[in-house]
Order: structure tokens, then sequence, then C-alpha cells
């Protein structure tokens, strides 16, 4: 063997081993009520769509099996909620399906560790459409990440999308904002209190003028 064909031999083995062999796992309606173990550690794509996998502790845990996912599809399951931190361990994540669950609402750091999610589905829930939420999905919009415009709310208003929601438009204010007002009507309260005791006491030291009998 020349040279030559030891470092073309070098080269492709290079290039093989640089690239990311896709490995999918498609479990789709087989009845799940939680997220498969045993699998492959290496799988970059698992499909769980129309099962019954309700995203308990031992799911996130397993989930720490499969750090190469990039592909995730949780569509159509039982996902009422999703705890901090459920994700943290899918740093490879581009794509991740959640539509047609029972999830009302988020947590605003979820996906923060998803430094690689370009997709998201999360269309055919029941949001309840807190200004948190919209907030969330214009982030994950204008950070890059698809996130959809046909995200639609289920309360406070079912025709109403997340993006643009004018709800948020009216809400009351926020805790911090409250306190910062209650703060600058106690010291204009506290100003008015000072000042008013100034003038008791400035009236108090005039001398009186004594009675004059006409």
């Amino acid at each position: 063997m020349t040279g030559t064909e030891v470092c073309v031999f070098w080269m492709a083995g290079v290039l093989m081993s640089s690239q990311v062999i896709a490995l999918q796992v498609d479990m789709n309606n087989a009845s799940l009520t939680s997220i498969p173990t045993g699998k492959p550690t290496n799988l970059t794509e698992l499909i769980l769509s129309h099962n019954s996998v309700e995203m308990s502790d031992s799911d996130i845990e397993i989930l720490h099996e499969y750090p190469e996912i990039r592909v995730l599809d949780l569509s159509y399951n039982h996902i009422q909620s999703l705890p901090e931190g459920a994700f943290d361990s899918l740093t490879h994540l581009e794509t991740l399906i959640l539509r047609g669950n029972e999830l009302k609402t988020l947590n605003k750091d979820i996906f923060k560790g998803l430094i690689k999610l370009k997709s998201l589905d999360l269309e055919e829930n029941p949001w309840n459409c807190s200004c948190s939420l919209t907030s969330l999905i214009k982030h994950l919009n204008e950070s890059g990440v698809s996130a959809g415009r046909e995200v639609f709310c289920y309360t406070p208003q079912k025709t109403a999308v997340l993006n643009g929601n004018s709800f948020c438009l009216n809400q009351v204010p926020t805790v911090k904002t409250r306190l910062a007002s209650q703060q600058t009507t106690e010291q204009s309260n506290s100003s008015r209190v000072y000042n008013s005791s100034k003038g008791k006491n400035i009236r108090n030291n005039v001398p009186e003028r004594p009675y004059q009998h006409l």
C-alpha cells in the first residue's frame, strides 16, 4: 500500500467518525405509559406519539440515557405539565413536538438549556394565555426557534393567538410594579405629614399678640 492510499483511507476514517449517524426509534401508538428505557444510547430520533406518556420524574431520568437525541416527538400523549429541567439533558435537541397534549402553561425557563432547538410544536393544547406564556412564545420566535403562530388560547379567549395577545395589555400591574407604586405613595404621604407637622411647629413658635381692648 502506497503512502497516498494510506492518506486517503485516513481521511475517509476521519470524515466518517465526524458524522452523526441517524438512529431512529419509532414507538408510535405503542400503548406506552412512560418513556421506554434500554434503547440504544446513541439514538438521535425518538418517536413516541399517540401514547399515554405523562412526563413524570422517572421519564425525565430515562431521558438522561439518550443524550444524542435530535428529534423528540411526544405529540398526542397525556402531558399536563412539564417539570423544571425536563429536557436539560438533551443538549443536542433540535426538534421538540408537544402537539396535542394537555398543557396549559409552561415554566419560563423550561427550554433554557436547549441551545440547539430550532423547531417547537405547541399546537392543540388547552393553553391558559397568561402574559408570561405569551412573552415566552415571543422570546422563542425572536431567538430563532420556530414556535409557530397557530398556538391558540383556550382561556381567557378561545380565538386569541398567543403571539400578540391583547389580553396582556389590560393585565393588573405586577407585584414589583405595585410595590414600587406603593413606596412612592408612602413617601409622598410621609412628605406631606412632615411638612404639615413643620408648619404646626412654626405656628406654635410665633408669640401670641396681646389682647387689645378697643
